[in-house]
């Protein structure tokens, strides 16, 4: 999810814009029809954008609002001279006020903004312009005067709506204080820890600080990163925080937040999509599902944030881990172990049998990066590919290939390779099991020549250790 930082950094790109007119609006939406902005049912039929005189821009949380002026006439005038063979009634249809309209872009889970002149190549990565799976929104800037010189924007993975600018400006003054990507001269903590505590008392505090009314721009990442900072666990309910737990909650939060907007990429994740905790080394990380108002994919240390923040809670919190962390043991501790006992013959009869060797012959081992086909229409969906991270090259090798076959026979092209994944529940999070493939990708027919809805033979099977060792620490929760 393109979170406040993101969202910031895309405001400030289009900020040199304002001045100039908007010249042109088009939206292609899911499934590659391209229709224009008549066909997004978002953009009501009696505004029209085109013409109007770009006042300024701004960002609110995760959103970024263009503010844009009543159309000028010198606009409507070429646009009546330009367009003979048109219902000039139609054409030069506008909102009856005459009042600025706010163009609001809200991005989704991997949505980009970019700026570009128009007779410049586009900026978006080549899988983004084939994407065809999310909106794309372009619109184009010029001057005023008649010059032919025009910046274009494009977006993808956004929503592009049509509001008020009264209320665009009324939220922005609303929230500004909160916005946890505000300047330092503008963010109040104490103005969110007050707003927390008296609307979301009740509130678990993972769910809280996602209210973007509360703290705007505050994102997965940033809430499971603040709240490790903090030490506070994410079940713990706001009503059980003191003022001190909470303000450190806010100020971390704010912290990678700022960090992740001044160097452009997300500060160092210490759990954040981890196995082990980053910070104490030894910590086992928990990933569950959870939140009442969202539920997102939250990690957390069971040794750095215990449910409670007692002695006792604490030495549980470490037997625990202690218990499981040997309970877990993978092959290669295992290994270290045998050398350390000598047992060269268990040693070499464990790596021949569970440690596929992968190796670039261009560039090695050390540049391979692990992967999961997420192409919706590929007969592999979800398997674990190898490749090399050398740009251009075309090295590429499965990374599954000691899976277990399920029971289902091959459909098509289909592979019935059973496929990692790792659970989500309260009470096995973050534990690696392999299913059926087929019933992986369930209700994605198209291209694999499976049924829909297929529920492919059921097979289940928790992971060994062997089978996660040759993935080594290159294998992630998300990956």
């Amino acid at each position: 999810m393109v979170e406040g930082p993101g969202a910031t950094r895309n405001g400030r790109k289009v900020l040199p814009l304002v001045g100039l007119v908007l010249k042109e609006l088009s939206i292609q939406q899911a499934g590659g029809n391209d229709n224009g902005r008549k066909s997004n049912d978002s953009i009501a039929t009696d505004l029209r954008p085109e013409g109007r005189l770009l006042e300024s821009t701004f960002s609110v949380g995760k959103e970024v609002f263009l503010i844009l002026g009543p159309v000028l006439p010198v606009i409507l005038n070429e646009k009546e001279n330009s367009n003979n063979n048109t219902n000039k009634e139609d054409e030069i249809k506008t909102d009856k006020s005459g009042k600025p309209i706010a163009l609001r872009l809200h991005f989704g889970m991997n949505g980009c903004l970019t700026v570009r002149k128009v007779d410049q190549p586009s900026k978006l990565a080549p899988w983004r312009k084939r994407d065809k799976s999310s909106n794309k929104c372009t619109i184009a800037f010029g001057n005023s005067n008649g010059d032919s010189s025009t910046i274009v924007i494009e977006t993808v993975a956004s929503t592009c709506t049509f509001i008020s600018a009264v209320v665009a400006r009324s939220k922005l003054d609303r929230l500004r204080n909160k916005d946890v990507c505000s300047d330092s001269t503008t963010f109040e903590a104490k103005e969110v820890m007050e707003s927390i505590i008296e609307k979301r008392p009740t509130s678990m505090v993972c769910d809280a600080i996602l209210d973007q009314e509360r703290f705007p721009g505050v994102g997965n990442i940033i809430k499971i990163e603040g709240l490790h900072k903090a030490g506070v666990h994410p079940r713990r309910l706001v009503e059980t925080l003191s003022t001190d737990e909470l303000m450190r909650v806010i100020i971390e939060c704010r912290n990678y937040a700022m960090g992740w907007l001044s160097n452009g990429r997300a500060p160092s994740k210490k759990v954040y999509n981890q196995m082990r905790c980053l910070s104490c080394k030894n910590g086992r990380v928990k990933m569950v599902k959870m939140g009442k108002d969202l539920s997102r994919v939250t990690f957390w240390c069971e040794r750095c944030q215990p449910l409670t923040a007692t002695r006792s809670g604490l030495a549980n919190a470490s037997m625990q881990t202690n218990n499981e962390q040997y309970q877990q043991t993978s092959s290669v501790k295992r290994i270290k172990e045998l050398d350390t006992k000598n047992n060269v013959a268990e040693k070499q009869s464990m790596c021949a049998s569970s440690y596929p060797r992968y190796s670039c012959p261009q560039h090695g081992s050390k540049r391979l990066l692990l992967r999961r086909v997420r192409n919706k229409s590929s007969p592999n969906l979800h398997r674990l590919f190898r490749t090399c991270g050398v740009r251009g090259c075309q090295y590429f090798c499965w990374a599954d290939s000691h899976f277990p076959k399920c029971k289902c026979r091959p459909c098509g092209s289909g592979s019935t390779k059973a496929v990692l994944k790792v659970s989500k529940t309260e009470r096995t999070g973050g534990q690696w099991f392999l299913s059926c493939a087929i019933s992986s990708s369930s209700g994605n027919s198209g291209g694999t020549g499976r049924p829909k809805n297929s529920k492919g033979c059921s097979f289940f099977q928790w992971a060994t250790p062997e089978q996660l060792a040759p993935l080594s620490n290159d294998l992630s929760p998300l990956t």
